[in-house]
């Protein structure tokens, strides 16, 4: 399953990005979030952990690219599936800058052929509830980013 969604905000790529680099922060955006963490610097290679409010335990992540004030990517690897989280910022002329989020849910290989349920339920429920709570994220990051 893929999810997409962008925003206009009216403040530059840098403001953003420190927004994004403020891990322990995500929750204030990211209203599906309960709490974040990092270990060290906002750097590809580290490693965080994000504990999501419908979700039973918090789930490890990985940035696996980070190219500053431009774009940053996760990876998380929970039992039935993994998710890639893509953030990408196009700075305009006019002093916008369009914040793009996409998610990627992937049921792992074994889970799909042997428990049909596991697709059904990655992708209608967490996947439908991510849809739903990625306009509300971006409108807050919004909200946060032109104060």
């Amino acid at each position: 399953m893929h999810i997409e969604q962008q925003i206009k905000i009216d403040t530059t790529p840098e403001k953003i990005f420190s927004i994004y680099k403020d891990v322990k922060g995500w929750s204030r955006w990211d209203i599906g979030l309960d709490y974040s963490s990092i270990d060290g610097e906002f750097k590809k290679g580290a490693k965080g952990e994000i504990k999501p409010k419908k979700a039973p335990n918090p789930i490890e992540f990985i940035i696996e690219e980070v190219e500053e004030n431009k774009h940053f990517t996760t990876f998380s690897d929970s039992i039935l599936c993994s998710f890639k989280y893509d953030f990408t910022l196009e700075s305009r002329e006019d002093n916008q800058t369009v914040a793009k989020h996409q998610i990627w849910i992937e049921v792992k290989k074994p889970y799909r052929y042997i428990f049909p349920i596991a697709f059904i339920f990655a992708n209608k429920f967490i996947g439908k509830s991510m849809e739903n709570d990625l306009p509300k994220a971006l409108k807050n990051l919004k909200l946060l980013a032109e104060r």
